[in-house]
């Protein structure tokens, strides 16, 4: 019977010993959440980002000029649509005009999207019998491109349609530390902080490991600092507020996170994705 208490205690023992060791501290690469995080696309479409990636790849050489006269091309603009008094489209092409390299994207007015199809097929015509247009439709617009590598230019474009989730945010240094969270560099072991940059948005995100016996310094000051955020934001642009407002907060082993975005749970996603 002695025999048999002590095998149980000795089991318990391997038991207890085995979940001490395997209970390690998670870990995140921070390169890898900067990396992760700040390569998320947002919902936005960027028509010139989307645009300016195409001029600059090389794909559609180098004498592009845009046009800013449609009817020049026998494209009708009464077919584009109109928002704040600007028709939504952009155009460009090279001294051969038909012949020549060019993209069009364009938003086709409402009910107008077969019409405009018609046209830009009927200029697009040579290019397509040669086996060189590319169409496609994304964003509710019309996509034509005739370049040196079509399968390129469309995969540019997708790439780069969207604007960063996190467009207007940079990094703040240990000297801004104190004077932005009331943080003293001895009080964080290390940290990914992006701050906005403009006055018109609060989106932000924090990774931060607290040193150690600092954690309940970090939080409050970090709760300090959310407090003002709400009450700058209330009185300022309501949809910024209402991002403020429902921030996401969370513990990943050491590491307290915040994130104020449109979309906080990708985010975290992208975070969590980063343990070692």
């Amino acid at each position: 019977m002695k025999n048999l208490k002590k095998i149980v205690l000795f089991c318990v023992a391997i038991l207890i010993l085995g979940s001490m060791t395997g209970c390690t501290k998670e870990k995140l690469n921070l390169e890898k959440v900067r990396d992760a995080v700040d390569t998320l696309k947002g919902k936005e479409v960027s028509y010139i980002s989307a645009i300016d990636a195409l001029v600059n790849s090389g794909l559609f050489g180098e004498d592009l000029t845009d046009v800013y006269q449609l009817s020049e091309v026998g494209i009708s603009e009464k077919n584009i649509l109109e928002e704040e008094g600007n028709t939504k489209y952009w155009m460009a092409i090279t001294e051969k005009g038909k012949d020549g390299f060019s993209y069009f994207i364009g938003r086709p007015a409402e009910g107008k999207k077969d019409a405009l199809k018609k046209e830009l097929d009927t200029y697009y015509k040579s290019a397509k019998e040669k086996g060189k247009l590319r169409v496609e439709e994304a964003d509710d617009c019309l996509i034509y491109l005739v370049s040196s590598d079509n399968e390129k230019a469309w995969n540019l474009y997708q790439e780069n349609r969207y604007v960063p989730l996190f467009s207007m945010v940079g990094d703040i240094d240990e000297s801004q530390l104190e004077s932005i969270l009331g943080l003293k560099k001895d009080d964080v072991e290390e940290y990914i902080i992006k701050m906005p940059m403009a006055i018109v948005s609060a989106e932000s995100y924090m990774v931060i490991k607290p040193a150690k016996g600092k954690k309940d310094t970090v939080k409050d000051a970090m709760k300090t600092y959310l407090e003002n955020q709400e009450q700058q934001w209330s009185t300022y642009l309501p949809d910024q507020y209402e991002l403020v407002k429902g921030r996401l907060e969370k513990e990943i082993g050491d590491y307290l996170v915040y994130i104020i975005s449109k979309d906080n749970n990708r985010v975290l996603d992208a975070i969590e994705n980063c343990k070692e």
